[in-house]
């Protein structure tokens, strides 16, 4: 298991599509970070996050 992911990874992961991500982390519907330029979705905060919805 990783600790963080991609947002297509996520998008693939939920089933919608990769621009919904950005929009969830634009709205800080989602949490995400950046790590050296590229946004990433900590594991954690995917699964609190599923769990909520």
């Amino acid at each position: 298991m990783k600790k963080y992911y991609r947002p297509d990874e996520v998008a693939e992961m939920l089933g919608v599509s990769t621009r919904t991500i950005y929009r969830w982390i634009d709205k800080k519907e989602l949490s995400a970070i950046k790590i050296g330029g590229t946004v990433r979705v900590k594991f954690l905060d995917l699964e609190a996050w599923s769990k909520k919805v």
